[in-house]
């Protein structure tokens, strides 16, 4: 992994090397004048692919959960690494001693002070922006003893299954019929002894993969779905220069220090054994720099990240747009802390995941817990990633462009197996290698047909495929990169395309009709042309046909052409005598979710916004909807902002950032709404609607202040298509800088707030 980070790292300082000031971030630092008395007042740090929470506890102690985007058990959970306490004696946080914790957003790490005189005490904790290693640096006005240790839990085999039901969730395992449990049962934690530090891993010496693929009577298949669970290997290393290992589990200074620095490496392979892991850590460990050059270039990395792009709010007479900034600040910071990863972000926590029973006090499990498990919920998983294309933070797109590429022998699968199709199909909810969960496939199977979905909320849902081209598609218009379109969008497009082609087939009247289909997981019943699979294919198919000539055979583009001109018409519909979007050509109207899947055309497929005709359309259609929120996956704000519906926009916001848990003390602990905390879809959707309220980008034409309110006061950075960026700084109704467009193809401006004067 380090070798790509640093690739991206000096990407990133070559991006943003045009601009020299830099942004103010730093006044929106957030900082905390007392300790916290638990992990629900952590911090998150993180480099993209390593994260920790942190936090101080007045007893002379600060703590830390690691975590990574690839330490998944062998039940498919995403784990910690672990628990580490770190223990300051004479104790410098004792009550009434002066106290500062500050999340320094602009150098990328934890800062600490505590006591006063003698006793004067400063730590810094981050994650080496181009290294999976956490450093805890500190310094002293007088010497200190420090103490550090491992507190692991796993420390004997976890029944996930008993405490799952436990804790209130639908197992995603059973506990009836003719299976093996030892497959879902999770190995305990292993310490290593080593003469110098403190190392400890754990390793997948089973995996749920042999049972999903007999269950799901795919077992034939093994040869062409790998398994990424079995021999899987995480864990770290920890140690320091003066410190000595006092046990397995604990270091200690060798005397008392003014001065210490603290390193945990950390790996995650998969082999045969644990040897390779062993290689690995070490290489980790020898490779890592002093915390001094881990420090700088860390702070380097976070300086030139601010500076791709930003938006300040300021409300007059009010510190809601202090709010707004500090929540798009924060909510960035915990994305980019797990956006360059080897796996996409998880929607239902990311690697900043607690004790859940300061989430929900009826939840007693460990830390590795978080509702809805390990598997990745298309529909949920999308939505961090939309920021990014206006953030330009293009690098951490690739995660999840990469994992659903690298599942297309699964999506293969069950088109060919199960639907007897060609090509690919993503699957609502699928495990870490690709395949249905087996809870969705159904674990009782007593009249049910190979292949068919027992649950009934994604058994015919296909338009995840299509939603993921179209953000392929977005993501080379912003960066008008054509070796992505070779390596990632053509091959995906190819597979996608080739499975709607081949399982639907036109009617006597050349019409290709999508059915069997769902609206998503509102509408179940009679349901035909659904509108998330019509949108998608008109827009995917138009974006394919606009790609250059020579980078397509004449073969697939006359196919592209075949399919457009046979699908269906976007579905809509009179009522009260209007004409509004329709979730589906036909469909029975009873509903069982509460998504609104007749405004797909707007989000996330950008046909209708406010440069297009059917705009109207579109607004009533949104004032209509049966089902409305502000929170979690629900994108009513993002929805507003691209009709142009000010208000509506604005009070989205205003709600988001209000969304904290009230358990924790992280700002950005948003939900747990649907699902857990921190809710990454709440976050982002909070990105994306303040984004859109500032400029839309669309073809050639880029929007300002379309959805901005007149009497707030904005100064912002933002990418937009073609390859570009605009700044401009709008204060007091007017245009006190800009807007200027810096690179980029030449692009149509409108002015919203000029127009409507």
């Amino acid at each position: 992994m380090k070798y790509w980070v640093v690739v991206l790292c000096i990407w990133a300082w070559a991006m943003t090397a045009c601009r020299e000031t830099i942004p103010r971030v730093g006044d929106y630092d957030l900082i905390w004048d007392t300790p916290s008395t638990g992990a629900a007042g952590s911090m998150p740090v993180g480099n993209g692919e390593l994260g920790a929470n942190v936090w101080v506890e007045s007893d002379g102690d600060l703590l830390f959960y690691l975590s990574r985007t690839d330490a998944w058990s062998e039940t498919g959970r995403l784990l910690k690494l672990g628990k580490v306490r770190v223990s300051l004696s004479p104790n410098p946080f004792a009550d009434g001693q002066p106290f500062r914790q500050r999340l320094n957003l602009q150098e990328g790490r934890i800062d600490i002070e505590a006591g006063e005189g003698e006793r004067r005490v400063r730590l810094t904790v981050f994650a080496d922006a181009c290294q999976p290693v956490l450093y805890v640096l500190g310094s002293s006005n007088s010497p200190l003893q420090i103490s550090a240790v491992s507190e692991p839990w796993r420390t004997a085999p976890y029944d996930v299954p008993y405490e799952d039901s436990l804790a209130g969730l639908q197992t995603e395992w059973p506990r009836t019929g003719t299976y093996d449990y030892t497959q879902v049962i999770e190995s305990a934690d292993v310490v290593l002894p080593d003469p110098r530090n403190v190392l400890w891993y754990h390793r997948n010496d089973h995996s749920v993969y042999d049972l999903t693929l007999k269950h799901q009577q795919l077992d034939n298949l093994a040869d062409s779905i790998a398994d990424p669970l079995g021999g899987r290997t995480f864990g770290v290393c920890m140690g320091g220069n003066d410190f000595e290992k006092r046990s397995d589990l604990q270091l200690a200074s060798v005397r008392p220090v003014r001065r210490f620095g603290l390193r945990l490496a950390t790996a995650t392979v998969q082999g045969p054994d644990v040897a390779l892991w062993k290689e690995q850590i070490t290489r980790e460990w020898k490779a890592s720099p002093s915390g001094e050059k881990a420090l700088e270039r860390t702070a380097a990395y976070w300086r030139d990240y601010w500076k791709r792009s930003w938006i300040f709010v300021d409300t007059p007479g009010s510190d809601e747009g202090f709010r707004i900034t500090q929540a798009y600040l924060l909510q960035s910071w915990v994305s980019a802390a797990a956006g360059r990863g080897n796996y996409p972000i998880k929607f239902n926590g990311s690697i900043f995941t607690v004790d859940p029973q300061y989430t929900k006090a009826d939840v007693k499990a460990n830390p590795d817990y978080r509702m809805w498990g390990g598997p990745y919920w298309w529909q949920n998983t999308r939505l961090p990633y939309y920021p990014m294309l206006a953030g330009g933070h293009f690098e951490m797109m690739e995660p999840l462009f990469r994992h659903y590429q690298q599942l297309l022998p699964s999506f293969r699968a069950i088109a060919r197996e199960y639907m007897g199709a060609e090509g690919a199909v993503i699957p609502e909810t699928s495990s870490i290698f690709g395949l249905y969960r087996n809870q969705d496939y159904g674990w009782d199977r007593q009249g049910l047909q190979r292949g068919e979905v027992k649950n009934m909320y994604i058994r015919h849902v296909w338009n995840g495929s299509l939603e993921l081209l179209s953000m392929m598609l977005d993501y080379y218009d912003y960066t008008g990169d054509s070796t992505f379109v070779r390596q990632r969008l053509l091959p995906m497009s190819q597979n996608v395309l080739d499975y709607f082609r081949t399982r639907f087939q036109p009617d006597d009247q050349g019409v290709r009709h999508i059915v069997p289909t769902q609206s998503l997981e509102t509408y179940w019943y009679d349901v035909q042309d659904d509108m998330p699979c019509v949108a998608g294919l008109r827009t995917v198919l138009d974006g394919l046909l606009a790609l250059p000539e020579s980078w397509v055979d004449t073969l697939r583009r006359q196919q592209w052409r075949q399919m457009k001109a046979s699908l269906p018409p976007i579905p809509m519909q009179q009522v009260e005598g209007q004409l509004r979007f329709a979730p589906a050509g036909k469909f029975d109207p009873k509903t069982s979710n509460s998504e609104v899947p007749e405004l797909y055309a707007i989000f996330p497929f950008w046909r209708t916004h406010v440069g297009t005709s059917d705009c109207q359309v579109g607004i009533d259609t949104y004032r209509a909807r049966p089902f409305r929120g502000t929170d979690g996956w629900r994108q009513d704000g993002q929805m507003a902002a691209l009709l142009g519906l000010t208000d509506e926009a604005r009070d989205n916001v205003l709600a988001k950032i209000d969304n904290t848990c009230p358990g924790h003390r992280f700002p950005a602990i948003w939900g747990p709404n649907f699902d857990w905390t921190p809710d990454q879809d709440h976050g982002s959707n909070l990105l994306l609607t303040l984004q859109l309220m500032v400029l839309q980008s669309h073809g050639d034409t880029v929007y300002l202040l379309p959805a901005f309110p007149a009497d707030w006061n904005v100064d912002f950075r933002l990418h937009v298509r073609g390859g570009g960026v605009v700044e401009g700084i709008y204060r007091d109704h007017r245009w006190e800088k800009g807007p200027e467009q810096i690179g980029g193809r030449p692009l149509q401006r409108i002015d919203m707030k000029k127009e409507s004067r």
